[in-house]
């Protein structure tokens, strides 16, 4: 639907042909899950049993919002168990009509209390607030996302395989799947999700859909959507799509790299569009302006807590692999794509000068719950902002060909190499306070108690043990 609050009767007209609802939330493990409703075919019974869904929403016990990747259990710690109910009700402006799946539709959720305010673990919630406290400094986010996933079919024996052995980019790889891609690509345009490019990626059976970039919170909304259609074209023809992080230590993993910008609300002005120097940047640092340096400079310095929300599970760092484009190290870089941050660039119309619209992050992938990952940024961005702090020098080589006394004065330092280091230390990360105070301490508790829970049930599992529980999970 278009974005801002619709009518009631506008929901009616959207779902006029439409059969089955699909009620949408991702919990903190990345799982996107669903509850589905079938509409009344009497109008005046249709628009009353919608206006009970807005008003009221359907009941769910508070601890499916906190199950981990491995099993629907309860985690102790959680402070979530079997008593207490939420209510999920439909953010209408999230609506969209599936082109693969005629007569469904699927919407995405707000979790309230049963007095109807909004419930604190709430991760939709967690963004939308994280977005109200960078408007108050003039400023929205736009992003964009770079989905990976493999596609696999069975063998005759049953077993999961990719549906290629091919390279990064073949031109066969596409040709064998160019109709079934076309489609996914179609179903999210009539979606109203913009398409940058599509293409096969690196490992066997890998491929990548970019979509346009577009307000954080629409963003994600997409994010999630894209990964929906992606699903359900990839099942009507007999194949299986996964975002696993890691399935094979021999081949690349999957990421979700995410590319943001921001804006001025009050002129739409891209603060990007403003960042000179461009031409010299293995000699001098690009010139930023004030709030947009202090922000990225913020996300870099609250990396250690950031990839928490964006690379979170165990998985999720056995793909953080140094030299293996993963970004690894907490550094930014203009074009290194061996940078967490990097800063992308495009030619201009001038010969030997440049223009910039976005940062990308490389430390995201799809077992991240999203809404919380993006929330993340944005408040080590605020937490930039509120600190007024300054980017370091651009590292523009592979960090590990730095030695260990250059890696030292220039403040290169390794990001933590397992969910135990990095939350052990979550404490003294620059940052990590405003992502408390941002998002909520007993979410955030939340979602590091689930995490920790996943690594001690898979810390003694080897990879393909491990990708065989969670492959078709994500």
């Amino acid at each position: 639907m278009a974005s801002g609050e619709p009518s009631l009767a506008e929901v009616c007209k959207t779902l006029q042909n439409v059969r089955i609802l699909r009620l949408c939330f991702c919990d903190v493990a990345g799982i996107r899950r669903l509850r589905a409703v079938r509409l009344p075919a009497d109008n005046d019974a249709r628009t009353r049993f919608l206006q009970d869904l807005t008003q009221t929403g359907i009941g769910m016990c508070v601890a499916c919002i906190a199950l981990p990747a491995y099993g629907d259990v309860a985690v102790p710690g959680t402070g979530l168990d079997a008593v207490g109910e939420i209510r999920l009700c439909p953010d209408w402006p999230s609506l969209r009509c599936l082109p693969w799946k005629a007569g469904h539709a699927m919407v995405q959720l707000v979790m309230r209390n049963i007095d109807g305010g909004t419930w604190d673990m709430c991760p939709r919630s967690a963004l939308k607030r994280a977005a109200g406290e960078l408007a108050k400094h003039g400023l929205r986010m736009e992003c964009g996302f770079e989905s990976e996933f493999i596609l696999y079919r069975k063998d005759s024996q049953g077993k999961r395989v990719p549906v290629d052995k091919s390279v990064y980019c073949q031109e066969t790889a596409f040709e064998d799947m160019a109709d079934i891609l076309d489609e996914m690509t179609s179903c999210l345009e009539e979606m109203d999700i913009g398409i940058v490019q599509f293409h096969g990626e690196s490992s066997p059976g890998q491929y990548e859909i970019v979509t346009r970039h577009c307000d954080a919170l629409q963003a994600v909304d997409k994010l999630l959507e894209t990964r929906a259609a992606i699903y359900g074209v990839a099942k009507k023809h007999g194949l299986i799509p996964s975002f696993l992080p890691k399935v094979d230590n021999k081949v690349a993993g999957s990421g979700c790299h995410m590319h943001f910008s921001l804006l001025e609300i009050s002129t739409g002005k891209n603060l990007f569009e403003s960042v000179s120097n461009l031409s010299k940047v293995d000699t001098a640092k690009p010139t930023f302006p004030a709030q947009l340096e202090q922000f990225i400079a913020g996300v870099l310095r609250a990396l250690p807590a950031v990839m928490m929300l964006t690379v979170p599970s165990p998985n999720s760092f056995r793909r953080l692999v140094p030299s293996c484009w993963a970004g690894c190290f907490i550094i930014w870089g203009v074009q290194n794509r061996e940078a967490p941050l990097r800063l992308t660039l495009m030619p201009t119309n001038e010969a030997g000068s440049f223009k910039t619209t976005n940062m990308e992050l490389k430390l995201f992938d799809g077992t991240a719950q999203p809404h919380l990952g993006v929330a993340a940024v944005i408040s080590a961005g605020l937490y930039g902002m509120a600190k007024a702090l300054s980017l370091p020098n651009p590292v523009q080589i592979d960090p590990v060909d730095l030695s260990e006394v250059q890696a030292a004065a220039e403040g290169v330092f390794r990001l933590p190499t397992s969910i135990p280091a990095a939350i052990d230390g979550l404490s003294s990360v620059p940052g990590y306070s405003m992502m408390t105070e941002v998002m909520g301490k007993d979410l955030l508790n939340v979602v590091m108690v689930v995490r920790k829970a996943e690594y001690d049930f898979f810390v003694n599992k080897e990879l393909e043990e491990e990708a065989e529980i969670l492959l078709e999970i994500y």
